[in-house]
């Protein structure tokens, strides 16, 4: 909005009053480069200036936020029909950006798990088929993999770049080798060779000769000698440079932490049907000593602790087909399903207390259970009768076949056999299996294989997920040790025991266990909590277990995990999954588990299971023979005998389905307990009178003696109703008994009810207790959510109903009786919500958008709907068993919105394209998709207007009305609904419009707002109720909402965030606009809605950024992650606009509080969001150029002090104005995004926060270095256009030079330093510290006021004079900006200046000349301070260091997942505060950068680190460092060599270049501290890959301007000799090489220039004491050989062999080959002072040239004499 002067803001006027550092800097820079320039420079820097001062009319400082482009506009503007294809994908956006695409849904089965009939007669049932089998609809950014909002396989890439990288040399390392054994051999060597002054004379030249003579030369350099000429010389450098260099220098920089990465957005998880870990059980063999009949086994899960059971009942028969013959007269045929003889049981919550319960039963028979087992209890061959009981167990096989008796058990600790596997495993290799077996004591006192130590669990390691669950989706509930967990969908879950030892079910070892006895059933202990009360005294020594008997037997288990796709397997509901090679295989059987807890996972296929479970019967008052009691179960669809339906799971070695099913026989007992399991599979659709459950009870007749006696007599019935409302009815149940048949139409009634007509037994009292579980996917078992699924489903169904009671009120009733639903969903049990959370959320959005017609009426649904998703979404955040990813997403709801949800406007089987990939679980050539029925076409239709409804004065029953006005981005306060609104409610909030609007006019102007929306939408005219779309109709409800839904709505925004885009997408899919101008693609109001939505949340972000800044910072990710969304979608100038509007109001913010470092993180945090856009350099207009005024946008624009058609007349390329690298206005608004991103970095680095200034940082080095690994920008052409775009990050760095992590030689001289020798630069200089100095104590330094100067207007290397003419008030107001920006940390330092580095590598040179030929020299000094600080920022530290960095490393990361699993995060932050500690380092906007996140171990931030101050634990770190494998330290050494050689040669190009502009612009000072950063490259730790290009440009530097080091600059060349000299005693021979060349070539210019080199020969000398006397591990000998090079070079120079040349360099080098070995000989007679004081003598007349050198050492000689009482000799 435009303002006057007068109404100006304060803000605005702030900033005219105090300007930020850098704009002061350019301030005074230009009045200093304005008046010290003068002649031809003049004119030039006039013209520049009165450039800026034509532009200055609408120049607009940094703070400001500058005008966005109107993208389309512009981009619609550029013809790249004339550029190449690189460029051209620079600035546009692909055609195929955006799909909608249909992924058919995986399923495991062979055949759809849907049954064959019933779904069509319940609507609900049907909708929920419908729900597990439709496809999904995704929404694919095809290019999102080059953004980087997802994480990249650092692992793998960097196994990859590993592969490919040079190995580099480095003499540290190098040194570091010889100093084994190998370095005694050559210290002996060098001895014999060395000089004895015993067997030479002094003075001897002879013995010099011969040493020299003897000495083996290093390789001759071949063109050193030839005569090349500047440019030849400069193109052999460049080639030399530019050899096998590698293109992408931030695959070799450390990566930043993941957890500061907030643009990180994880992809959900494809739903998938939940499996806990996953074990195979296979049953081998199971025989008894006295095998004389048929024995059945039953096998389940049960948790001893929870007293429950946990897996379904798994029977397997094992009987030989011998004893399976006694059984023919009961058993028609076995199917093959019921054959199997392995099962795999899921586990969710592993414990140690869980048992593997084997059962085992017999058939009935006569007698007691202990009178049935003595038998078996004797040793088999004991046994006198065998032949007796044989033809006894073959009399009841044939009579009473169809019945069992219980008989023994036998547990096994579950864990402790995964435990007992992983130690044996260990140990036995051979076979890779272990067989396990207790003690025969252990035998015959327990009777079955139990935990040996009662407890132990101790070993048990943290077990992952199988990867063969197909439900990795982690989602069941966590206990109390992993709450600080983050788990997420993509993460394989972790599983806790109970007591805190974590197990391991996935990676064991196979065992197989042998159970050698069994316990004997006792016949009063039968139930379950009995068995409860047997696996307790199990864990502990008990007297009730020594109690026990036990038959001996043999029971086979092979244990093992389970398989990915393990072959023949059968679901519980005995559907095949893939793969299932032959049908006649015997099958697998999946274990239906029952878990512990709650899990949370939605349903994702049809099952509707019903478990069965009769607990006991008391028929004790029952007249007659009631004894040997059998419960007869059958599900009746009716009350005939022919309604008895088969859908009684089978046994084992039995048909598939039964009708009816028998609980097992206690011998004699009228109150018996059943174990027994019955397993029903429920038909889809059932009624409240005809589906039941019939129990008959019966006695059985065991006497052998009455044959006439009936087998079967019944003695009792009951039933139980199975739906109740509409319900499926579960629980316990207590029924009474009838003694006589039931009468007719008795299923009409619930037992309860004391039918008179019926004889009851004890007076109707409950007599039998029965437990029905039930494990369906289509019943929820929720009243509340039943109701609201009935309301949904079947609204003509509940018209009907409701027309009986309400009469002429029944429509009001009904709309009453949704909306109650819609309110109730909030009290559902939050499991069964999650249940079927998709087919919930799916029903409310399409009330949302297609509110149901009701005689003509539209009922408003839209505003409750709304509340409703709110509710739902915020119920399920809040739940702690769920998963959620690092942005705190929850992953149900993620994985619902991005693939189960479609929007109601959509129809996936006629407009979205199938993938053509294989989905997974799919077996090749498998038909199953065309087996799928088409059901996404009426998916959505139960909820439309009933066809039977006619269309009365159909009226529009809105929530909100259209005509709200919409407002603008300067007004970011929404009105809230009852200003908006006037609705008439009923008593219950029903909206319902009264027809009392019902003119033409009206319902025209209805009409048109109704079919605004894209021309989707009905109208009232329509023959259904209202279409709208999702977006448009959730953004609304969103702009109106206010309270408590309007908090609740923004806590979780990315799930509206996320419906809004995908519902955007699948419209322009469907509509077919992908390919339309972005402009009108939506409509007006949309926007207009967009806009109020991103505004009302803006001013949400900053009013509670100080009082709850947690909230503020999860709504502003949110907010950034939708913008960015958008930009794939809408008018990218409109999101830009939204983008610039959110810097503006938060940049107003920021003024108004005194702590506003969260706000400038919030900002940071977002840019970075947005800017992770994978399109994110199309959107910078890098190659963008328009002198024309656009057309009015229909868009809504956001108002700004600048017009669009102004900003477009003035809008040229960037590169056509002499201030190319500044960060001019003109710079940001053509380049919006990137100009946003570098003035908050130049804003934030003049923060007083750390944290801050990091994080800016680091946002600008993630931009570059996903520019720098994306494929798409490989290409150099292309790659300098990207880097143009961040060539103001030079001035920057420039600008926060003095702000750089710095220190002074005297600390680079200490032993920790990496330089092998100090430096010898003048004092003054300052260079940065190396990242081995970071772990130091850093000591806050005032800087001083010339280094403040020097940032105005003068080099820190050298003074260019500041001009007089600057005033005192400027000076004092930069030092001001100074003092209140924090200094960057080592590491920040580090950051900052790989951007750099990456600019100057990619950046065309050509840019970079024009630009640097424009600027004042001290700009140009200035650049060179900082390339020296690049020198020793990336200086190689050596493979030492490095391990000792890792180990560091790894000490914090295991201090920090301590912190998270222990949940002491929060506990720590309060005792650090508490303490006067900044917690900072553990948020999420640590200060500390991601490269060396490590403290010193003794230094005191360390203490602050570590909890429990580990860093006093010395061990430990012993132990880390003595395991760390060896190659983890060479893999950092050789990227870290890389990145040091990289960083070297980037800086030679640029010194290259500056040279070539000094050249052109005679700047000697620039010459003079070119040659600096080259002493300085010389003197740090360089590889022999850098050293050689260092040595190549100092050679080429020397020949073109040879008067630098012998005319002006003398310290220049002592440093240079210093420097040769001491690389010509490097250990390794290609340095060796180089420095000898660069030596001898010195001495040749200096030679050439006066016909002598004197100056060389001085200085040469000096350098040599120097050298010789401050390192005292020197090695001569080599040095010896470098100096037989020089004289090799001399020798064969033979355009100097006429001159006294080489005769002077042989002088040269014989005198100092007679001080160094004088010089080192004096270390050997330290002790001896008389050969001490010859020694010196001789150094000191080495030194005839140098008379400073003379002196002192015969001054030295007097001093020694002195102390020795001779003072003649003195």
């Amino acid at each position: 909005m435009a303002t006057t002067s007068g109404q100006q803001r304060s803000f605005a006027q702030k900033l005219n009053r105090a300007q930020p550092a850098a704009d002061v800097r350019r301030q005074v820079a230009h009045q200093v480069s304005h008046t010290s320039s003068g002649g031809s420079r003049s004119g030039s820097l006039s013209r520049r200036d009165s450039d800026r001062s034509l532009s200055s009319r609408v120049s607009i400082p940094v703070t400001d936020v500058v005008d966005a482009p109107d993208f389309e506009h512009v981009i619609s503007q550029c013809d790249f029909t004339t550029e190449g294809e690189l460029v051209k994908q620079l600035a546009e956006f692909p055609q195929d950006d955006i799909e909608v695409t249909r992924i058919p849904r995986p399923r495991r089965t062979v055949h759809p798990a849907i049954p064959k009939s019933g779904t069509d007669t319940d609507p609900l049932v049907r909708d929920c088929i419908r729900s597990y089998t439709s496809d999904w609809s995704v929404v694919n950014r095809r290019y999102l993999k080059f953004s980087s909002q997802l994480p990249s396989d650092r692992d793998e890439i960097t196994r990859r770049l590993l592969q490919t990288l040079p190995l580099r040399t480095f003499e540290c390392d190098k040194l570091q080798e010889l100093q084994s054994d190998d370095m005694a051999d050559i210290k002996i060597h060098m001895k014999h060779m060395s000089i004895h002054l015993d067997n030479t004379p002094r003075n001897s030249w002879a013995s010099n000769m011969m040493d020299l003579e003897n000495a083996e030369a290093d390789p001759m350099l071949p063109h050193l000698l030839e005569p090349m000429a500047d440019n030849e010389m400069n193109q052999h450098n460049e080639d030399q440079r530019h050899y096998d260099r590698h293109p992408e220098i931030f695959s070799l920089y450390p990566p930043a932490d993941e957890e500061e990465a907030v643009e990180r957005r994880s992809q959900a998880d494809s739903p998938r049907e939940h499996f806990g870990y996953r074990i195979l059980v296979k049953c081998p063999q199971l025989t008894l000593d006295l095998d004389i009949e048929p024995k059945f086994a039953v096998m389940a899960l049960y948790d001893a602790k929870e007293k429950k059971k946990i897996s379904e009942n798994f029977h397997f028969d094992l009987n030989s087909d011998e004893l399976r013959l006694m059984l023919k007269g009961h058993i028609p045929y076995p199917d093959l399903s019921t054959q199997s003889r392995a099962a795999i049981f899921s586990v969710t919550y592993p414990s140690n207390d869980i048992y593997l319960v084997v059962k085992l039963e017999k058939v009935l028979q006569q007698g007691d259970i202990n009178e049935v087992a003595e038998p078996y209890m004797k040793d088999s061959e004991q046994v006198k009768n065998r032949d007796k009981l044989r033809s006894s167990a073959q009399y009841y096989c044939e009579r009473l076949g169809c019945y069992r008796m219980p008989f023994a058990w036998a547990a096994i600790n579950l864990l402790q056999v995964v435990e007992d596997a992983s130690q044996t495993g260990s140990q036995d290799r051979e076979n890779g299996n272990t067989t396990h077996t207790p003690p025969v004591s252990d035998q015959a006192r327990r009777g079955s294989l139990t935990t040996n130590t009662p407890g132990d669990c101790s070993s048990l390691r943290r077990g992952r997920e199988s990867s063969s669950s197909l439900g990795q989706t982690s989602t069941g509930r966590r206990n109390s040790t992993d709450v600080g967990v983050r788990r997420s969908g993509s993460d394989k879950r972790m599983s806790y025991c109970r007591d805190d030892e974590p197990v391991n079910l996935t990676s064991f070892r196979r065992m197989v266990i042998t159970v050698s006895s069994f316990f004997k059933q006792e016949s009063d202990k039968l139930s379950d909590e009995d068995l409860f009360k047997f696996l307790q005294d199990l864990k502990r020594p008990s007297s009730v277990i020594k109690k026990l008997k036990s038959i001996p037997g043999i029971l086979k288990l092979d244990i093992t995990p389970c398989p990915e796709n393990p072959p023949y397997c059968l679901t519980p509901e005995l559907q095949q999954v893939f793969p299932y090679p032959d049908p006649r295989g015997r099958p697998v059987r999946e274990i239906l588990e029952f878990p512990q807890r709650d899990v949370y996972t939605p349903h994702s296929t049809y099952r509707n299971l019903l478990y069965v479970y009769p607990t006991n019967i008391n028929l004790t008052n029952r007249p007659g023979s009631a004894r040997n009691i059998a419960v007869r179960i059958q599900f009746m669809e009716g009350e005939e005998d022919c309604a008895t339906l088969p859908v009684i799971y089978g046994r084992s070695n039995c048909p598939e389905f039964a009708r009816e099913g028998y609980t097992m026989v206690t011998y004699h007992s009228k109150n018996p307990d059943f174990t027994d399991e019955f397993k029903i599979k429920l038909p889809p659709h059932m009624n409240d009178h005809q589906h039941h459950l019939l129990f008959t009870f019966f006695h059985i007749s065991c006497n052998r003696n009455k044959d006439n006696t009936p087998l079967e007599t019944p003695i009792g019935y009951t039933w139980l109703p199975l739906m109740k409302e509409g319900r499926l009815v579960t629980g316990e149940f207590l029924l009474p008994v009838s003694m006589e048949k039931l009468p007719s139409n008795y299923s009409r009634l619930p037992p309860s009810v004391n039918l008179p007509s019926v004889k009851w037994l004890d007076a109707h009292k409950g007599l039998f207790s029965v437990r029905l579980e039930a494990a369906t996917t289509i019943h929820t078992l929720d009243p509340h959510l039943d109701k609201f699924l009935f309301m949904c489903s079947d609204l003509k169904r509940a018209r009907q109903l409701l027309q009986k009671s309400h009469g002429q009120n029944m429509d009001q009733s009904l709309a009453g009786d949704l909306i109650d639903s819609i309110k109730s969903l909030n009290k559902c049990e939050a499991v069964h919500l999650v249940h079927f959370l998709p087919l919930v959320l799916d029903k409310l959005i399409i009330l949302l958008v297609r509110p149901p017609v009701i005689n003509g009426t539209v009922i408003s649904c839209g505003q409750p709907s709304f509340e409703a998703i709110s509710d739902i979404v915020n119920k399920l955040n809040n739940l702690t068993d769920c998963a959620r990813d690092h942005n705190a997403r929850n992953t149900l709801l993620q994985s619902y919105s991005q693939y189960m949800w479609t929007s109601p406007n959509i129809e996936l089987a006629h407009l979205l394209v199938a993938t053509p990939t294989t989905p997974t679980g799919a077996m090749p050539g498998n038909p199953r998709h065309s087996m799928l029925p088409m059901v996404t076409n009426n998916r959505y239709s139960t909820l439309m207007r009933p066809t039977s409804l006619p269309i009365r004065d159909s009226r529009t029953m809105s929530c909100s009305n259209p005509d709200i006005a919409t407002p603008t981005c300067t007004t970011p306060t929404t009105p809230t609904p009852t200003d908006q609104m006037s609705p008439v409610f009923d008593g219950r909030g029903v909206n319902i419009i009264p027809p009392n609007k019902q003119s033409p006019v009206y319902m025209k102007q209805e009409l048109a707002k109704n079919n605004s929306g894209g021309g989707t939408g009905g109208g009232l005219l329509s023959p259904r109720a209202t279409k709208k779309l999702v977006h448009e109709e959730l953004c609304l409800q969103w702009v109106v909402s206010s309270g408590l839904v309007r908090e609740v709505s923004l806590c979780h925004s990315w799930f509206f965030f996320d419906l809004i885009t995908k519902s955007m997408a699948q419209y322009l899919a469907v509509s077919g606009r992908l390919d339309t101008p972005r402009k009108t693609r939506f409509s007006e109001n949309f926007t207009n809605d967009i806009l109020s939505l991103v505004s009302g949340i803006i001013s949400d972000i900053l009013n509670k950024a100080v009082r709850d800044p947690t909230f503020s910072q999860k709504l502003n990710t949110c907010l950034a992650f939708f913008l960015n969304d958008l930009m794939s979608l809408m008018d990218r100038g409109f999101v830009l606009d939204l983008v610039k509007e959110y810097c503006k109001q938060i940049l107003c913010k920021v003024e108004t509080v005194s702590d506003n470092s969260k706000l400038h993180l919030f900002k940071i945090d977002f840019l970075r969001i947005v800017c992770s856009h994978e399109h994110y350099v199309p959107l910078n207009l890098p190659c963008a150029v328009s002198h024309k005024t656009p057309p009015s946008s229909n868009s809504p624009s956001i108002t700004s002090s600048n017009s669009q058609g102004s900003f477009l007349s003035g809008f040229t390329t960037i590169a056509e104005k002499n201030a190319i690298g500044d960060l001019t206005t003109e710079f940001r608004e053509q380049h919006f995004l990137t100009g946003l991103v570098l003035s908050q970095l130049s804003l934030c680095l003049e923060t007083s926060y750390p944290s801050v200034q990091c994080q800016a940082i680091n946002m600008v080095m993630n931009l570059l270095a996903s520019h720098d690994t994306d494929p798409r920008y490989r290409y150099a052409e292309i790659k300098s256009h990207v880097a143009a775009l961040y060539l103001p990050v030079i001035s920057i760095i420039i600008d926060t030079l003095s702000q750089l992590h710095m220190c002074t030689d005297d600390i680079r001289d200490r032993e920790d330093s990496p330089s092998r020798l100090p430096s010898v630069v003048s004092a003054d200089r300052l260079h940065t510290v190396s990242e081995s100095h970071s772990d130091t104590v850093v000591v806050e330094q005032r800087i001083d006021p010339s280094v403040v100067m020097a940032i105005a207007g003068s080099s820190v290397f050298g003074s260019t004079g500041s001009p007089e003419q600057s005033s005192t008030a400027d000076t004092s107001l930069i030092e001001e900006q100074c003092r209140s920006a924090a200094m960057l940390s080592a590491d920040a330092t580090k950051n900052l200046l790989i951007c750099l580095l990456w600019v100057l590598k990619n950046v065309d040179t050509d840019l970079l000349q024009r630009w640097w030929l424009d600027v004042p020299s001290y700009k140009l000094l200035q650049l060179l301070d900082v390339l020296d600080v690049c020198v020793s920022c990336f200086e190689y530290r050596g493979k030492k260091r490095l391990s000792v960095r890792s180990l560091r490393k790894a000490v914090d990361i295991k201090a920090r997942l301590a912190e998270a699993i222990m949940g002491s995060e929060g506990a720590r932050n309060d005792m650090m505060r508490r303490r006067g500690q900044s917690p900072s380092t553990t948020t999420g906007h640590s200060n500390t950068p991601p490269t060396d996140k490590v403290p010193s171990l003794h230094s005191a931030s360390s203490q602050d680190r570590l909890r429990w101050r580990k860093e006093q634990m010395s061990w430990r770190h012993s132990i880390d460092l003595q395991d760390r494998p060896k190659y983890e330290a060479d893999q950092l050494a050789l990227l870290e060599g890389n990145l040091s050689t990289e960083a070297t040669l980037i800086v030679l190009d640029t010194l290259e270049l500056v040279v070539g502009v000094a050249m052109a612009t005679d700047q000697q000072t620039t010459l003079s501290n070119v040659m600096r950063v080259i002493l300085h490259a010389l003197a740090a730790q360089n590889s022999v890959c850098a050293l050689e290009n260092v040595f190549n440009t100092q050679r080429g530097l020397v020949q073109k301007f040879p008067h630098l080091l012998f005319e002006e600059e003398t310290e220049l060349c002592a440093d240079l000799c210093l420097r040769l000299l001491s690389h010509c005693g490097s250990c390794i021979s290609t340095i060796r090489a180089q420095s000898s060349a660069s030596l001898y070539f010195l001495m040749r210019q200096n030679f050439e220039i006066g016909n002598n080199f004197a100056r060389v020969k001085m200085q040469v000398t000096m350098s040599l004491s120097k050298l010789v006397g401050t390192n005292q591990d020197y090695n001569e000998q080599f040095l010896r050989q470098s100096l037989k090079t020089i004289l090799q070079y001399a020798q064969e120079d033979l355009e100097l062999q006429t001159t006294t040349f080489p005769a002077q360099v042989c002088d040269l080098v014989y005198n100092l080959h007679m001080i160094l070995s004088d010089t080192v000989k004096m270390r050997e007679f330290q002790e001896d002072p008389e050969m001490l004081l010859d020694l010196m003598h001789r150094v000191a007349k080495g030194y005839q040239n140098s008379p400073d050198l003379r002196l002192t050492w015969l001054q030295n000689m007097a001093g020694r004499h002195i102390e020795r009482g001779h003072h003649a000799e003195a």
